[in-house]
């Protein structure tokens, strides 16, 4: 028999963080893009009731705790938020985290930084 799985996604929220390896970067923070993807079993949306899937509201606020946090590592930051979900939403079957860093200290012209880490049930 086929299962229906929905997927409720917030892409490239923007926050700005005091996250990175240099004190410097601590202290001026720096501009990074936020994406979740969480795929879960669907149900019948015809009640048109938000108890019948996840509030992507929730998913942003549990970005926006992480992402104020001091930290060296966004990998810290990425597996934090994938955590907080998996634990929050025990109906996830997968959960996709990424986080880039707009302006990483290495130079480059219009250069960014990415890291990813997923979930399977």
């Amino acid at each position: 028999m086929a299962t229906r799985i929905q997927t409720i996604a917030i892409n490239d929220a923007r926050f700005y963080a005091p996250v990175g390896y240099y004190a410097e970067e601590i202290v001026t923070g720096n501009e990074f893009l936020v994406d979740i993807e969480v795929s879960y079993p669907y149900k019948v949306h015809s009640q048109d009731e938000l108890t019948n899937t996840l509030n992507y509201e929730q998913l942003y606020a549990i970005a926006a705790d992480v992402m104020k946090q001091k930290r060296k590592l966004i990998e810290s930051a990425v597996e934090e938020i994938l955590e907080t979900i998996v634990n929050q939403f025990d109906f996830a079957e997968q959960v996709n985290i990424s986080i880039t860093k707009i302006n990483p200290l290495f130079g480059g012209d219009r250069a960014n930084s990415r890291i990813a880490l997923s979930y399977t049930k």
